[in-house]
């Protein structure tokens, strides 16, 4: 435009004639080109606006939760790809071990924890830091953050907790460990447990359950502060424990209420029609419809195989003279929460070196706010 003037002005003197040229000229480009109106900030145009709410969504990051019992096998490089593949699209990597070690008494961590973690560090050290590790006997709980979204949790605020559920509620063997933290401004708490085993074990299973959260309860509520304690306590409060998204993972160990020949023959059909058939006798799933245990909790359709027992290093369930029934022992769940989406929910069939196979639930983290115009 005013390149254009400059040479309008500087055109050869035509008398009067070239100078009311001129303006025709300028009127011209006025009448086609009018200037734009001056930008107005987002603010600004959401209080101008007459159309009601305005719906903004926060960002949102994805958090995969794992859950792996390693049967104290230390897993290999290969084994461990798929978190690896996990970390790619994940901002917070939660991750749940159980059976790293035996309970044998050690002064110092034992050697299958340490290669775990070298594992860990080859597989997910380019992306991911750890922020936090914890261990209860032979249970793990590590919490991994992409490095350059750090910002999203304060290290400061992570707060973690084990509970004991062997004999006596004092062998280490069966339990819990917990953390719960801020991420990007919505409260998250992470429980990865190993609970009673055997087929018929469901009431210690369900009152292994009943104490995990009771005890967790109590630790938490134990340190909120004044109003956190009372939103936590109000019964209008839907989120167990207050919080906006309880997930929790693990060797949950409830079986599948058939014999091995049942379970064999719906498992040959080969599809998910098969596994669906399966739930209608799966302890968790009539636990949780009966009330006695998990009842606050949902789960993704479970549509891949049984993850427990497999000949160690091969996909055929166990040959042993035992020849434990397949059973959908590890397992993920989560309260119902604006502030979580789960997007994914599978098993891990090329991770051999247990007897179980890994576990894998993706969620989408964040809430859209809603603001009055």
């Amino acid at each position: 435009l005013f390149s254009l003037l400059g040479v309008l002005f500087y055109l050869p003197p035509l008398g009067a004639m070239s100078s009311w040229l001129k303006v025709g000229i300028l009127m011209s480009m006025y009448t086609l080109s009018p200037a734009s109106p001056p930008l107005q900030s987002p603010a600004l145009l959401a209080r101008s606006s007459k159309s009601g709410p305005i719906r903004e969504e926060a960002p949102f990051y994805n958090l995969t939760f794992v859950t792996w019992n390693l049967a104290m096998c230390s897993p290999t490089v290969k084994d461990c790809a798929f978190l690896k593949e996990c970390a790619e699209d994940s901002s917070i990597l939660v991750l749940g071990f159980q059976e790293v070690e035996d309970l044998k008494p050690r002064r110092s961590e034992g050697r299958k924890s340490r290669l775990l973690r070298r594992r860990l560090q080859t597989v997910l050290s380019s992306t991911h830091s750890a922020v936090s590790m914890t261990t209860h006997g032979s249970t793990q709980l590590i919490v991994y953050v992409r490095k350059d979204q750090m910002r999203l949790i304060r290290r400061e605020e992570i707060q973690t907790w084990a509970i004991t559920c062997g004999v006596g509620n004092v062998v280490q063997n069966k339990g819990a460990l917990g953390i719960a933290m801020k991420v990007n401004g919505e409260s998250l708490v992470c429980i990865t447990a190993h609970l009673a085993a055997h087929q018929h074990k469901v009431k210690a299973r369900n009152e292994d359950y009943k104490r995990i959260v009771k005890q967790s309860e109590k630790i938490l509520l134990n340190s909120l502060s004044g109003n956190s304690r009372a939103r936590a306590r109000d019964p209008r409060c839907t989120g167990l424990f207050g919080a906006d998204c309880v997930v929790f993972g693990g060797d949950l160990n409830y079986r599948l209420d058939l014999s091995r020949e049942e379970v064999g023959l719906c498992l040959g059909a080969d599809s998910e029609l098969g596994y669906s058939d399966l739930c209608d006798y799966d302890q968790l799933t009539k636990a949780r419809a009966s009330g006695a245990a998990f009842a606050l909790f949902q789960e993704g359709p479970v549509l891949f195989p049984p993850t427990f027992k497999f000949d160690k290093g091969t996909d055929n369930y166990d040959s042993s003279k035992k020849r434990r029934v397949p059973a959908w022992t590890d397992r993920i769940l989560y309260t119902p929460s604006e502030a979580a989406e789960l997007v994914d929910y599978r098993s891990v069939a090329q991770a051999r070196r247990s007897d179980h196979r890994p576990v894998v639930a993706t969620f989408k983290i964040g809430k859209t706010q809603v603001k009055r115009s």
